[in-house]
């Protein structure tokens, strides 16, 4: 539930991001081979959160690659970033968010659905800290 989360992955594949290109469409799983001398990174769902959605949080699994996968062992190492707990959320300062943010009220005043993210409802009321974001997630996801 951080902000950014750096993957280095071995040569054994199996990961897979949820990829959304329709809003009217279901999104469909796509593969995320490993490519020698690369990283993935995720976005997690503070920094969608603090980008007000823009930046959207990375949905992801990973799959067993079928029988002659499954003989091999697959190693990554995640490096997993989040800001300090007292780190207030407020909203960051960038034009491209901003026009973002207008498109997203333009677009629901004609009735356009819009897909909120994690904690879009309390951002409304309040800046909340990094920690009290993290304590959100964690309860909406296992209590």
């Amino acid at each position: 539930y951080g902000s950014i989360t750096i993957l280095f992955q071995k040569d054994v594949g199996g990961l897979e991001a949820l990829l959304r290109t329709d809003p009217k469409k279901d999104p469909v799983w796509v593969s995320v081979p490993p490519i020698p001398g690369t990283v993935v990174v995720n976005t997690g769902d503070l920094m969608e959160y603090w980008t007000s959605g823009f930046l959207k949080s990375t949905v992801h699994r990973v799959v067993s690659g079928g029988h002659e996968q499954a003989q091999m062992k697959r190693y990554s190492i995640p490096y997993f970033m989040h800001p300090w707990t007292e780190t207030r959320l407020d909203p960051i300062p960038s034009r491209m968010i901003a026009d973002f943010e207008s498109k997203k009220e333009k677009d629901q005043k004609e009735g356009i659905v819009i897909t909120e993210y994690a904690g879009s409802e309390q951002r409304k009321e309040e800046i909340i800290t990094a920690h009290q974001h993290l304590m959100m997630r964690l309860q909406n996801s296992y209590l």
